[in-house]
């Protein structure tokens, strides 16, 4: 992309942060820029002193407006999410998607810090998803000791079986698909104790996008909650419990997404999960990602229980 492009990218977040509706989440964090930032004036010259680093002769110097750059930046962004307006302009003749995912990259970061080695440390490794909807044990709190989680944290549907074939009426209403779009009845007990909230998702992990789809992503549910009733997924997010949200799923709606898998294609398998929070809130703002969403639910995550079932659509 252009400089004059880069810059524009650059007052597209100060605008997201300082003007209407604005929040911290968007600020434009970018490795190998610096800049200074004038708030009062108005929208597009609060950015100056623009420099761009060079590697070789570790120098900084003035961004050229009128030369082209190469810019790494996520999907997410790359298609105008935070409000990047310059960056959704961009035409397609000038965009690569590298295939390299966000979670590939903060993994690499962390295998290149360097490990505590005192021997008080112990850790477990969480084994791959249990056939069954019960939690797994033993785990660590935040104190380094050991913990005994409930072994009985199980979650269940009226309307879905385990192993089974979802009923169509779940399906999406769009995109070719024909269903009614209303999320199920979930249900779980033996919460491990001390859970503050619960986190509830539906994911696919057979969708062809190289990162599975997620359907529905329900966080903040209050301590005391065991249940989420029909169309507790409706837009707005009325049926959900007080003080609970949506994530914004991977159509891009606040709400449930039904199934709509590519027709022919071998059924795909739906993981219903619902996790158990050492913490009241997940601190993310409301227009976050899933992928952030899941990163923060995890960490905080005492134990979770899951079931899986299948969808698909003839050819």
């Amino acid at each position: 992309m252009s400089g004059a492009e880069l810059k524009g990218m650059l007052e597209d977040g100060i605008e997201a942060v300082w003007g209407p509706g604005g929040s911290t989440g968007p600020y434009p964090y970018a490795a190998g820029l610096r800049f200074a930032v004038d708030v009062t004036r108005p929208r597009g010259a609060r950015i100056s002193e623009l420099q761009l680093h060079d590697p070789a002769s570790d120098r900084w110097g003035a961004l050229d407006e009128k030369r082209m750059y190469r810019l790494f930046v996520p999907q997410y962004t790359a298609r105008g999410g935070d409000r990047n307006l310059t960056l959704a302009g961009v035409p397609p003749e000038r965009r690569l998607d590298i295939g390299v995912l966000d979670a590939d990259l903060l993994l690499d970061w962390i295998a290149l810090q360097p490990r505590d080695t005192a021997p008080a440390c112990r850790c477990w490794r969480a084994g791959p998803p249990a056939a069954t909807a019960r939690s797994s044990s033993p785990t660590i709190d935040p104190t380094g000791k050991e913990s005994t989680m409930s072994q009985n944290f199980n979650l269940s549907s009226p309307d879905i079986v385990d192993g089974a074939s979802i009923d169509a009426r779940f399906e999406f209403n769009d995109f070719g698909c024909g269903g009614e779009n209303r999320s199920p009845v979930l249900r779980w007990s033996g919460a491990p104790e001390g859970a503050k909230s619960f986190a509830v998702t539906c994911y696919d992990p057979d969708a062809p996008t190289g990162s599975g789809f997620w359907h529905w992503y329900v966080i903040d549910l209050p301590a005391d909650t065991t249940e989420l009733a029909a169309d507790a997924g409706a837009k707005g997010g009325a049926n959900l419990p007080a003080g609970a949200r949506h994530i914004r799923n991977d159509y891009g709606q606040y709400a449930w997404g039904g199934m709509c898998p590519p027709p022919g294609d071998k059924p795909h398998r739906y993981i219903f999960t619902v996790h158990a929070l050492s913490v009241a809130r997940i601190d993310v703002p409301d227009d976050a990602p899933a992928a952030l969403a899941g990163f923060m639910v995890n960490m905080n995550t005492l134990a979770k229980a899951s079931f899986t079932a299948t969808y698909g659509r003839p050819a």
